[in-house]
């Protein structure tokens, strides 16, 4: 839309010698609701001066026929000026010829002194059109500044070739590129910077595109004083036909780009070898459709080619059986976008054989905040599980033989006491006496029996899991460890408030708990101190399930802080020769199976130290 006209500061250069006339003009202006500002001026001298100042007219009035300066000569002197001003000729006395001349000469318009009606139309017009063109101009400007500082700042050279011309302009940002002298010179000129290698086909690419095939788009080297860069050109063919054709082009230094992709092609290589050592999967899962894009790995995770596993459902038809419904579980955090993604399953492979996978994965958000895609690994711990349980099995038959020496003693105490007993009853002659004998014998020997029984379920075995009752198991494995907490001077407490039982492999959760009771002994050595065993219902705030929390405190003289990341590690101890350092690292293996939680806290303060073990454990824990 043409801009309003501002009729109150129009600035009129007024080629007139009549003061009358030029008083005439200005009335008529006004009339029709000009303030003009108006400039009068004889000859060419005094037009040129005011071409030269800081203030340029909006239009140039001129009158055809004067004595000493003349109409058309002022419009040839405007013209010479290359200022974008709009000249209208007046005269006293209008021809068609003269009015046909003054607009071939560059007359806007052409107006009678005598008829002035035309005049302000014609202003207006004028006026709003050179007003236009101008803005157009100054935004033609602008865009084409910002365009060269865009192309500056992304690095971006430009070229343009003109086949009938044999010139190739190329500027500033490409002649850097290239490491050129010259912004100007022939085709021939610049092909002599690429390598030898790649003219041929540049040149080929090049005509191609000329002749208005494919658009021209190639990679090159090109060859400087410091080195070989890689280049990217880019071209669009200009014209409305062959015969009139030209080329412009960008070009944009690629050397660093080329150096990553090389860069990243080493590393997913290395990656590749990795996966293949460590037999690890990546995989992606698209929720909306179900799709699984797998990045290597599958031949030695599930036995099979990628292209067998293009859906969950398919995978999921080569986990065990007795696994798909936990998997499934142990995904849902991931897929509702509160959670990361862990579990281990079992998986058959072609060959009937099972392996066991653990897998890893976190969710991709969408820009709205929806989770679109669970991306992880899986990697195969067949390996790592046999020697696990290897490893338990060697910790269970160290366990024994800690608990077996703890029990001889503990029997060995009330045997004593029946063999003397029953020595007593054989001796004394007081029938009365000797039943108070036998009746402490058996009292005695209803230890030993109560101690056997412990023993046997604590090393009872399932394969399946049981319902377990918190106060039993705490007072079980107390007993079991009684002589050791009366000979080393320690207190237990017990505080149980929970009696929900929790379903789990209890002869594993025993193994556990005894372990932890142990290490608490160990700590306090023979200066005594206190234990403390207690359980309740707490909430795992990250899976949101309800579970048993069993907490095994002592104020021995705690765990010093750079040993504190290493407790859980496997054969690490600080029991010199005598400490195997499994039985933590195995601890937390268990509760993990349990879907639960080992954690540890330490204070080696003066007045307040001491370590605290808690056990989180799911109510439905063996959920397997």
């Amino acid at each position: 839309m043409p801009a309003e006209l501002d009729r109150q500061n129009l600035s009129i250069l007024l080629v007139e010698d009549n003061p009358d006339d030029a008083a005439l003009l200005e009335r008529h202006l006004r009339r029709h609701g000009f303030s003009p500002s108006i400039a009068r001026v004889e000859n060419a001298i005094a037009m040129h001066s005011a071409l030269e100042g800081e203030a340029l007219p909006d239009i140039v009035l001129g009158d055809y026929n004067l004595p000493n300066f003349s109409g058309p000569e002022a419009l040839q002197l405007l013209k010479a000026s290359g200022l974008d001003i709009p000249f209208i000729m007046l005269s006293g006395a209008v021809s068609e010829q003269t009015a046909v001349d003054s607009m071939r000469a560059g007359s806007q318009d052409y107006v009678s002194k005598e008829n002035l009606t035309r005049l302000i139309p014609a202003i207006e017009r004028e006026v709003r059109e050179a007003s236009g063109r101008r803005n157009a101009e100054a935004t033609l400007r602008r865009s084409e500044q910002h365009l060269q500082f865009a192309m500056e700042g992304a690095g971006l050279g430009m070229w343009c070739y003109d086949p009938h011309e044999k010139t190739f302009m190329a500027d500033a940002t490409m002649q850097q590129i290239f490491g050129a002298t010259a912004r100007a010179g022939t085709l021939e000129f610049w092909s002599e910077f690429l390598h030898p290698d790649d003219r041929g086909m540049a040149a080929s690419r090049f005509e191609i595109a000329m002749a208005g095939g494919p658009q021209y788009d190639i990679e090159y080297r090109v060859m400087r004083s410091d080195g070989i860069r890689w280049v990217r050109s880019k071209g669009r063919v200009v014209g409305s036909d062959i015969a009139s054709a030209s080329m412009f082009a960008i070009v944009e230094d690629i050397t660093d780009k080329k150096q990553s992709e090389e860069d990243f092609k080493i590393i997913a290589d290395r990656l590749l070898l990795a996966q293949a050592a460590g037999k690890i999967a990546s995989w992606e899962w698209e929720l909306a459709t179900g799709n699984f894009i797998w990045d290597g790995g599958t031949e030695w995770t599930y036995g099979r080619l990628a292209s067998e596993m293009t859906h969950v459902d398919q995978i999921f038809l080569y986990l065990h059986e007795e696994d798909r419904a936990r998997v499934a579980d142990d995904l849902i955090p991931a897929m509702e976008g509160r959670g990361e993604y862990r579990s281990q399953f079992r998986v058959l492979w072609p060959d009937g054989s099972v392996h066991w996978l653990e897998a890893w994965g976190k969710s991709v958000f969408s820009a709205d905040g929806i989770v679109e895609r669970v991306t992880g690994i899986n990697v195969n711990i067949t390996d790592r599980k046999l020697s696990e349980n290897a490893l338990i099995q060697n910790e269970k038959l160290a366990a024994v033989g800690r608990l077996a020496s703890s029990i001889a003693h503990e029997i060995n105490n009330p045997l004593e006491s029946v063999t003397n007993l029953l020595y007593l009853a054989e001796k004394t002659e007081d029938f009365q006496e000797a039943r108070r004998y036998l009746a402490t014998a058996d009292v005695e020997l209803q230890r030993v029996s109560a101690i056997t029984n412990q023993t046997l379920r604590f090393h009872k075995q399932s394969s399946n899991p049981t319902e377990m009752n918190p106060h039993a198991l705490i007072e079980s494995i107390l007993a079991i460890h009684n002589s050791r907490l009366a000979n080393s001077n320690i207190k237990p407490e017990k505080l149980v408030r929970c009696s929900r039982p929790v379903l789990c492999f209890e002869s594993e959760i025993r193994q556990v708990l005894s372990n932890l009771i142990s290490n608490a002994i160990d700590a306090m050595h023979s200066e005594g101190g206190r234990l403390l065993v207690r359980c309740h219902e707490r909430m795992d705030w990250e899976s949101g399930r309800p579970g048993l929390a069993i907490t095994v405190a002592d104020n021995g003289p705690g765990i010093a802080q750079e040993t504190m990341s290493k407790v859980f590690d496997a054969f690490f101890t600080t029991k010199g020769i005598g400490g195997t350092g499994l039985g933590l690292w195995i601890s937390q293996e268990i509760i993990q199976r349990h879907q639960g939680k080992l954690s540890v806290r330490s204070s080696q303060a003066p007045r307040n130290h001491g370590t605290v073990f808690t056990a989180f454990l799911p109510f439905d824990a063996a959920v397997r």
